[in-house]
């Protein structure tokens, strides 16, 4: 009878720790996941904000090759980029199939739009040329494929 007895406390302690280490194990990987999706975010944010500094600074040290098409890759890194005159009127870029024109623009703001099953951040940004006109520069990255 004593033998059963010790058995017994030796399973429920084994099991008990067991229970604990996946508890453990569970936090930890659960930990890691949400860091490595903010994190994912953060570098979609910060990759949206490097890509449309880079087009407007080319645009103010070239001016006269804009909006012309083939000077400029509209697309870089994962980001879309277009160009918008002051009325918001699409003049060239790039955009998503299923995007719609009708999203207002917000300068320097990064804007989460949600279209059904696709996601996008989008950052407007207003640059004046030295010939005294106004563009719009619109970047967009999807993240539909990180958040689950």
């Amino acid at each position: 009878m004593k033998k059963m007895k010790l058995h017994s406390i030796k399973l429920k302690i084994t099991c008990w720790y067991t229970f604990v280490l996946t508890l453990v194990f569970i936090f930890v990987l659960g930990g890691i996941f949400m860091s490595s999706e903010i994190y994912s975010e953060e570098m979609i944010r910060e990759e949206l904000l490097d890509e449309v500094k880079d087009l407007e600074e080319e645009m103010m040290r070239y001016p006269e090759h804009f909006p012309r098409q083939d000077y400029v890759s509209y697309y870089d890194d994962g980001v879309l980029l277009s160009i918008y005159d002051e009325e918001f009127n699409f003049i060239n870029g790039v955009l998503p199939d299923s995007f719609s024109l009708e999203i207002p623009f917000r300068k320097s703001e990064i804007q989460t739009v949600q279209a059904g099953q696709d996601s996008w951040f989008i950052l407007d940004e207003k640059i004046s040329l030295p010939d005294g006109s106004d563009l719009w520069i619109r970047g967009i990255h999807s993240f539909s494929s990180i958040v689950l």
